[in-house]
């Protein structure tokens, strides 16, 4: 089973059209109307999610941020898994930085974490950090990145 994983870069201004429009038929619409940049993960972003929790480990959360009200908003109202990427997270970049992470130690973690055996899933799992590092490049004081799985 697999998940896209994708990450729209909007106007802070958007937000509250994209909050009016997140339990409607116009949501998608209105989301790609106001995306000034969308990153589509090659991989399933089941394996973002893992990432998201390995990354959090290593004191690099995510998963918070100053408009997580919109990722819970949008997770409830669409049964997917969102976060809101947010200028305070860019102090991570360098963090970020995929060469700095090694293929199997990713592996191993998401394995024991997903209890299965996922030969391969390390350069997915690199992947997903260069996409993060991506996104929160493109993100300014009047952007944020909309990260949506499933």
């Amino acid at each position: 089973m697999s998940a896209p994983g994708e990450i729209y870069i909007l106007p802070i201004a958007s937000l509250d059209q994209i909050r009016e429009s997140v339990a409607s038929e116009t949501f998608d619409s209105v989301l790609s109307t106001n995306a000034t940049t969308v990153i589509r993960y090659g991989w399933s972003g089941y394996v973002l999610a893992t990432l998201l929790v390995y990354l959090e480990d290593q004191g690099i959360n995510l998963m918070d941020s100053a408009y997580g009200d919109l990722g819970t908003l949008v997770s409830e109202a669409r049964e997917v898994t969102s976060f809101v990427l947010t200028p305070e997270h860019r102090r991570f970049l360098d963090d970020l930085d995929p060469a700095r992470y090694e293929p199997s130690t990713l592996q191993s973690f998401y394995e024991e974490f997903n209890q299965t055996s996922a030969d391969g899933v390390g350069p997915a799992l690199v992947d997903g950090i260069a996409l993060f590092r991506d996104a929160l490049s493109r993100v300014d004081e009047q952007s944020v990145g909309l990260l949506i799985i499933g």
